[in-house]
């Protein structure tokens, strides 16, 4: 039996479409459940968010890249703050917005950073340009 080549450009780009369609039910899903409890500013600014403790029991971290993932594009830190607020991040932090840029900034110095800076803003390293 014959070896066959893989067709790494093709298995990519398949890869790149079922993420964004994995994100963009997980957006829908995250926006049914704000439905259902929505909290009145928070549905109406980011409806993704109106269920209070989706970012409950998460690092900020990890709050933080969920947050910019179910936006689909860069967010600068004062949104980052304001969704993890709305979100229901539990966080004892009394800078907050210093605490997060700290957070985002140490993770996008990592070997493979899950978190890239993007002029100003930040986002998924798949959306840097080459």
């Amino acid at each position: 039996m014959g070896e066959q080549a893989i067709n790494y450009p093709s298995v990519l780009a398949d890869l790149k479409a079922r993420r964004d369609r994995l994100n963009q039910a997980i957006a829908a899903i995250e926006q049914i459940l704000g439905e259902l409890e929505p909290r009145a500013s928070v549905a109406r600014s980011m409806p993704s968010l109106a269920l209070s403790t989706v970012y409950r029991n998460m690092t900020i971290g990890d709050a933080a890249v969920h947050f910019i993932r179910s936006q689909g594009k860069p967010q600068r830190v004062r949104n980052i703050v304001e969704g993890l607020h709305a979100g229901g991040i539990s966080s004892k932090s009394k800078k907050l917005y210093t605490t997060t840029y700290n957070v985002l900034a140490d993770r996008a110095k990592k070997t493979s950073p899950d978190i890239v800076k993007i002029g100003n803003a930040w986002g998924l390293p798949e959306w840097q340009q080459s």
